[in-house]
């Protein structure tokens, strides 16, 4: 029940629960293992120094395949959240959880970047590796989908706040509320806050 299919691509996913030591090994969305066990106190989530191995370890054999991508959380994923993840790359941004995300899409050298945030998007501490070992890159043959990242509730609380001015100096001005027709007719940075909140 544990081995890995070799010619195609598996998606495994681990989750541990710090807090009372319990684990879980996915395979493909469906569980395959669980226990419990203790794990030192590392802290992988930007604060520190920890090495992180994929595939290998420094007192281990190596794992012999291919990784299209590797991912990391603060927390234990749900299993809702295990089996929506097949076929697509994580949610990403600051309130997904997300501690590292490598796609190993550079196409040449030794650095796999940390690519958890967005193109443009976030700013933090980025947790770039290295291969070593004689890892090597490979054309990846997957075709996954991006999911829109969500903004986050601070973000949207925000703009929130800057329709609100508009709203307040449009009625200031014009001695009544904006209707749904004044935003369709305000500028497109109304607009896409409008649109972004949902009233459009």
């Amino acid at each position: 029940a544990r081995s890995i299919p070799t010619g195609r691509w598996v998606r495994l996913t681990a989750t541990y629960d710090a807090a009372g030591g319990a684990f879980a090994l996915y395979r493909d969305g469906c569980l395959v293992d669980s226990g419990s066990a203790s794990v030192g106190g590392k802290d992988l989530a930007g604060r520190g120094e920890t090495d992180l191995f994929l595939g290998a370890s420094p007192s281990r054999g190596g794992f012999h395949g291919s990784f299209d991508q590797a991912a990391l959380w603060s927390r234990p994923l749900l299993l809702s959240e295990v089996q929506a993840g097949q076929g697509a790359l994580p949610a990403r941004g600051r309130d997904s959880g997300l501690l590292g995300l490598w796609t190993f899409d550079e196409g040449a050298g030794t650095v796999c970047f940390d690519t958890r945030f967005p193109a443009g998007r976030g700013r933090g501490s980025r947790l770039d590796g290295q291969l070593e070992g004689g890892a090597e890159r490979a054309a990846s043959t997957r075709q996954l989908v991006e999911p829109e990242c969500p903004p986050s509730s601070s973000f949207k609380a925000d703009k929130a706040a800057e329709l609100e001015a508009w709203r307040a100096a449009f009625c200031e001005k014009h001695g009544r509320p904006a209707t749904k027709a004044d935003l369709l007719m305000a500028d497109s940075d109304v607009l896409k806050l409008a649109r972004l909140l949902g009233e459009l």
